[in-house]
């Protein structure tokens, strides 16, 4: 409860961009990875998922999946809206191998577009990125951000996580942010959300449309 009130000064913001929030722990659906609310902590000396020379190739990236959902491959992809972070500690803002969070910007917008290609589901697999672009793979870069800044990015945008080579300990908060209105029946897994990444954020396609 004391990591949820982190979110407290962001809930008007994120109510308005997505029309209504299902609130992080109070129901254990649609998205209980992590019970929806984790605390990531990279220490110094943490050397990463992938070392730092290949933290550019969103092959080593990932998008976030209920470890029950994840085997076999093929099992309908889960989704929540948007992952919204809150940074607390770490010199991930002057350095990119401070255990920053690495994303491939316009990653969920080519994910978007292979996954128009299902009727129903879509189908999860473990390396989505290889799987779904093959050799359009976007590059990844690291997330600059200071103690007390918020980080915000659709659920399928590919991202991962770096080595933390400085002296200081990187925490960062994470919620798994859905939007309420979501039809029956697709609250776990909403494939037209996954489609089409605007969908739930209408605020961003008024806006969007007004450039």
């Amino acid at each position: 409860m004391l990591l949820a009130r982190l979110l407290n000064r962001y809930l008007p913001f994120l109510h308005q961009l997505l029309e209504g929030i299902v609130l992080p722990g109070s129901n254990n659906s649609p998205y209980g990875h992590h019970n929806q609310v984790q605390v990531a902590v990279k220490r110094p000396g943490f050397e990463g998922y992938t070392d730092l020379a290949r933290m550019s190739s969103s092959r080593v990236g990932h998008i976030d999946q209920s470890s029950a959902k994840q085997t076999p491959p093929g099992k309908p992809t889960s989704n929540y809206s948007v992952l919204f972070g809150v940074v607390l500690s770490g010199e991930t803002k002057t350095r990119s191998d401070a255990g920053n969070l690495y994303l491939a910007p316009g990653s969920y917008q080519k994910l978007a577009k292979a996954f128009q290609a299902f009727q129903g589901k879509v189908p999860w697999h473990p390396n989505i990125t290889e799987h779904y672009l093959g050799e359009e793979d976007p590059k990844m870069e690291a997330v600059r951000a200071s103690p007390g800044e918020a980080i915000l990015m659709h659920h399928q945008t590919v991202h991962g996580v770096g080595p933390n080579h400085s002296n200081t300990d990187r925490v960062n908060v994470y919620f798994r942010i859905t939007a309420s209105g979501r039809p029956d029946g697709l609250k776990t897994s909403y494939p037209k959300a996954m489609q089409e990444p605007l969908l739930e954020t209408p605020l961003l396609q008024t806006l969007a449309g007004a450039e």
